[in-house]
């Protein structure tokens, strides 16, 4: 299976990558204590078979699958679950920054001994191995979103035999921005998943083989994968057309058309799972009166960029999460484009119009939410001069 990804992985260690890049290919690599059924937010397990709630609300016990192994043949088990969370628990240095741990700090809060005045008191408490495959995970308060944050790909189980041989807990800070400097993230990724790290070469392929000792004896299904990544959202559409790749992710709106419009190939859809969002600097003028803020909620045309640039796969959103998530909540004030409201509200808070901001997009990066940032942005900035 030849596969056309957007970028590189970042680093093959999930503990210390967030973008999605990297978690494709790591999630065939690695697993999780839990899991989420394929295609929903419904919890399974994964190497966890079941885990309960002590009635404190703290306390967490995990029952494991018995019979597995790392890819090095360490043994799966309660005390490498421990191990797990206590080198999460345990990062010092160039490990607190929040480009190395920033799943780990949204989560968990701090460190056993917090470098950084703006980390917050550590969630997790302790671990214990309560026999070979039951591990109990102690909290220092209750945490609602705690298991199903385990199913994230940064929580996921690595061989504490393979990280201390290859040096996994070594890194430095380079141009302000956390690198490993052990050659595990980039050679020696080590997991209980269906897949191992055959090789990576940046800028070609990451080429992952079959786990021969996979615990699941119903897969992988297939004997090799190769990920090459491809940023441009047409190149990567043409490789699919020749064959050159088989499949691909990230299929900008606009190309869908082309996809569909050829009978070797096919467009699998699923429901909306990403939330795109203009973000507001509240604390400095003119944000910091809500006036302006509604101004701006009344003065962006989202309807109209949505009908612009999303090839009608896209809908406005309301929220800061998608309806496939618990928690959605449909009753929640809507904006609908109003300028003469929004030039109103400016009048009032006594900016303008036109009332002066500045308004930045992100360069040189494509997501599956945003395709076309520049394009976005053109149409809001003209939607907003509209708005005063």
């Amino acid at each position: 299976m030849i596969y056309a990804g957007a970028a590189d992985p970042t680093y093959l260690d999930p503990a210390l990558v967030s973008d999605g890049e990297s978690f494709r290919v790591t999630k065939q690599i690695y697993e999780s204590l839990v899991d989420f059924a394929p295609g929903t937010t419904r919890l399974v397990p994964g190497l966890a078979k079941s885990w309960s709630v002590a009635k404190d609300g703290r306390t967490y016990t995990f029952n494991l699958r018995g019979g597995v192994r790392f890819h090095d043949g360490t043994a799966f088990n309660a005390a490498a679950v421990c191990a797990n969370f206590n080198r999460w628990f345990n990062f010092r240095g160039p490990f607190q920054d929040a480009s190395a741990t920033y799943y780990y700090q949204s989560i968990f809060s701090g460190f056993r001994r917090n470098e950084n005045a703006t980390l917050g008191k550590p969630l997790y408490q302790s671990c214990r191995a309560a026999s070979p495959l039951k591990a109990v995970v102690k909290l220092t308060r209750k945490n609602g979103p705690f298991v199903p944050s385990l199913v994230l790909s940064a929580f996921a189980m690595q061989s504490p035999t393979a990280m201390a041989r290859w040096g996994a807990n070594q890194g430095t800070i380079r141009n302000g921005v956390f690198a490993p400097t052990g050659t595990y993230a980039f050679q020696h990724p080590t997991g209980t998943g269906p897949y191992r790290l055959d090789r990576w070469t940046v800028g070609e392929s990451v080429i992952l083989r079959k786990n021969p000792t996979y615990w699941n004896k119903k897969l992988p299904r297939l004997a090799r994968i190769i990920i090459r990544p491809i940023s441009d959202n047409t190149a990567r559409v043409q490789a699919l057309q020749t064959g050159e790749v088989f499949g691909m992710d990230l299929l900008a709106p606009q190309l869908v058309a082309t996809v569909r419009g050829n009978s070797r190939l096919k467009v699998l859809s699923r429901p909306a799972f990403n939330v795109a969002y203009v973000t507001i600097q509240s604390s400095k003028p003119p944000m910091n009166d809500i006036r302006v803020r509604r101004a701006v909620a009344y003065g962006l045309n989202r309807q109209l960029v949505v009908n612009s640039f999303y090839a009608g796969r896209g809908q406005v959103a309301h929220a800061f999460m998608p309806p496939s998530l618990p928690g959605y909540a449909k009753d929640v004030v809507k904006y609908s484009f109003n300028p003469t409201r929004a030039r109103q509200l400016l009048r009032e808070a006594g900016c303008g119009p036109p009332c002066k901001i500045q308004f930045w997009y992100p360069t040189g990066v494509s997501r599956p939410y945003m395709p076309d940032p520049k394009a976005n942005f053109e149409a809001f900035k003209a939607s907003l001069e509209q708005s005063g």
